[in-house]
């Protein structure tokens, strides 16, 4: 039985850059390479190639909706993007 090595990779998108940091410390200790966004134009450019799951905060003004990588359906290319944030009714 053959395993596979290859690392998988996700694309992660914050304004936050404290956030990107440890986001990215974590899923790198857990084996996952991992390429950052710092906003929705950025993670649009990024997204393109092979990544395996992209993660966005879905509190970016404007710019995840505008980004088109919004929602939790899986893209063409196989890719499957997740927003998350606060739930609609935290105030």
């Amino acid at each position: 039985m053959e395993m596979n090595t290859e690392r998988k990779r996700i694309l992660f998108a914050d304004d936050d850059p404290e956030i990107r940091e440890v986001v990215r410390i974590l899923l790198e200790h857990e084996g996952f390479e991992v390429i950052e966004a710092s906003n929705g134009k950025e993670a649009v450019e990024k997204s393109g190639g092979s990544v395996d799951l992209i993660i966005l905060d879905g509190m970016m003004p404007g710019e995840v909706r505008d980004s088109g990588l919004s929602g939790d359906k899986e893209k063409t290319d196989g890719t499957h993007p997740v927003s998350y944030g606060p739930h609609p009714g935290f105030r």
